[in-house]
């Protein structure tokens, strides 16, 4: 026996620190070769530079973030800000309550929500006012638990008197994302509606959510996080592996309708 053990002992040796070897390079701590960033740099002129004035006009409020900066003198010399902005301009999620009474707040998601898997759908060259039909969504291969990432080319408009105006799912193809579901919906556009087919439905006197807001109603009552306002997506079109990560403020109650994140792509 000891003869054998010693015939064979270089070999066990090798699998031994292949074994070791193999455990250091484990997938779970693999490195991504690329990370992009999705967000932009938070500047006072931030919502109107990202959403225009129209938007602000009509709700009555101001487009702008406001900072406060404290100092102190040397020989101790500090610098702190405060930092006001509305909470749904540049990259942000809804939760529930944003558009439903009584709901689930930002706090309430688990995190695991807003990382993983990410698949990008690409419709940037479609007409600006272009409805995303199932049949279009269905290309792409989206399964289950996947972060859905859908790129609209969004852009601000030049006239500031009116809303923007971009491509968004039609209602038949954001209920199929809902129903396999989907872990996160996120988008460049300001919305995942429609803002000028929704203001004429209220002109109408239109009061259902399904109708004056499909795409949020069929992913909120599924308690899936929407995220808009992303930059940037232009830089991971095209890639077949990407892990998304955006991780919102943990905010609650009546402030939590919708919170900031910082937005990344893991290229692979």
């Amino acid at each position: 026996m000891k003869t054998i053990i010693s015939k064979f002992r270089p070999l066990l040796i090798s699998a031994f620190l292949f074994v070791i070897l193999l455990s250091c390079t484990d997938n779970r701590f693999h490195m991504p070769a690329e990370i992009i960033d999705l967000s932009p740099t938070i500047t006072e002129d931030m919502p109107e530079r990202l959403m225009g004035s129209a938007f602000f006009t009509m709700l009555g409020m101001e487009p702008t973030v406001e900072f406060k900066h404290y100092t102190g003198e040397p020989p101790l010399y500090y610098l702190d800000s405060y930092i006001t902005l509305f909470n749904h301009a540049g990259p942000h999620v809804d939760a529930p309550r944003h558009m439903i009474p009584n709901t689930a707040a930002v706090d309430e998601y688990d995190l695991d929500r807003f990382y993983g898997k990410a698949v990008v759908m690409d419709f940037s060259a479609k007409p600006v006012d272009y409805y995303v039909t199932l049949d279009e969504i269905k290309k792409y291969d989206i399964k289950a638990e996947d972060i859905v990432i859908f790129y609209c080319g969004y852009k601000v408009n030049g006239n500031p008197d009116e809303l923007p105006i971009f491509t968004v799912p039609s209602k038949e193809a954001a209920d199929y994302l809902a129903e396999l579901p989907i872990k996160c919906y996120a988008t460049d556009g300001m919305s995942v509606d429609n803002l000028r087919r929704t203001t004429e439905l209220l002109v109408e006197g239109e009061s259902e959510l399904e109708i004056l807001a499909p795409v949020h109603s069929a992913f909120l009552t599924n308690g899936i996080p929407i995220i808009e306002g992303l930059q940037n997506l232009q830089a991971i079109a095209g890639y077949n592996e990407v892990v998304f990560a955006g991780f919102p403020l943990k905010t609650t109650g009546k402030a939590g309708d919708a919170a900031p994140l910082r937005a990344v792509a893991m290229i692979y």
